[in-house]
């Protein structure tokens, strides 16, 4: 965790938090940590694909109560712009989501909680190569910290072995 916050310049001076975005952000690990305990559960019962279309389906409901279709129809986007809303959100959610939910089959929840910190990690990355960001020494030290914590959860311990006896 520590070294999320360093990549994404949580320590750095000049941020403020609210009160309400963190415990926002409280609410939403929760939520997160909850998503994977049960999705793992739900996958090895169900077809991937099954336990995504529920997903979907409970966040397009959400998202409607909060964003009614009319209001987004009043935004009067064009065809080009209603296409790259459809081709942002498959790459952006349903893809990742997809093999999300398919790695869970062979990986533990805390491996896969783990290997999901990479995100922000290549999020920052992607930014330094193609939009032209720099990256601070913290977020270096930050990055060096996720990829060791990622490589060193995925280690099996080794089995340990009695001493002969003798």
């Amino acid at each position: 965790m520590t070294g999320t916050a360093l990549a994404i310049g949580a320590f750095q001076t000049g941020i403020e938090f609210s009160v309400i975005a963190v415990l926002a952000a409280l609410l939403a690990s929760f939520g997160y940590a909850f998503y994977n305990v049960a999705a793992q559960t739900l996958v090895t019962r169900n077809h991937q694909f099954t336990v995504m279309f529920y997903m979907l389906l409970g966040a397009a409901t959400l998202w409607n109560v909060i964003n009614p279709p009319w209001k987004v129809i009043a935004q009067n986007f064009s065809g080009p712009q209603w296409g790259f809303l459809v081709v942002f959100a498959c790459l952006s959610m349903v893809l990742p989501y997809m093999l999300y939910l398919s790695g869970l089959k062979y990986l533990d929840p805390t491996r896969a909680v783990i290997t999901s910190c990479l995100e922000p990690v290549f999020a920052i990355l992607f930014a330094v190569l193609f939009v032209g960001e720099s990256l601070r020494l913290m977020q270096i030290v930050g990055i060096v910290a996720v990829l060791v914590a990622t490589v060193m959860v995925q280690i099996r311990p080794r089995a340990v072995y009695p001493a002969p006896a003798g």
